[in-house]
């Protein structure tokens, strides 16, 4: 997932300093791990928090859509971002998921 150009597109709807990104691109990302676990959000390795916009949050790109509507709420204050934010995290989860468990199938009280 390019951070960069996540930064460059929420700068032309709403400029946001680059300090304040990182930080709401952070607060997303423990956010959508609280919600849909760690195997499901993070493709690699622990969580490691950004530190520049070259950084690599190393999330499925799936979530790219819900990172930029979350931003967007924080940088607009606009709750509709809010809305689009939960929509395209729930999508992206079922995306992964059922990449995940593609073939397997579910028996007596386990996998």
């Amino acid at each position: 997932m390019d951070i960069k150009y996540l930064y460059e597109r929420v700068c032309m709807q709403a400029p946001i300093e680059q300090d304040r990104f990182l930080a709401a691109v952070n607060y997303t990302v423990r956010e959508l791990i609280s919600l849909y676990g760690s195997d499901y959000v993070q493709r690699d390795g622990p969580v490691r928090p950004l530190l520049n916009v070259n950084s690599d949050p190393g999330i499925y790109e799936d979530y790219e859509d819900a990172l930029y509507d979350n931003v967007m709420y924080f940088a607009s204050n606009e709750s509709n971002y809010k809305t689009d934010f939960v929509a395209h995290a729930q999508y992206a989860y079922h995306n992964v998921w059922r990449k995940k468990n593609k073939g397997k199938r579910i028996h007596r009280e386990a996998w």
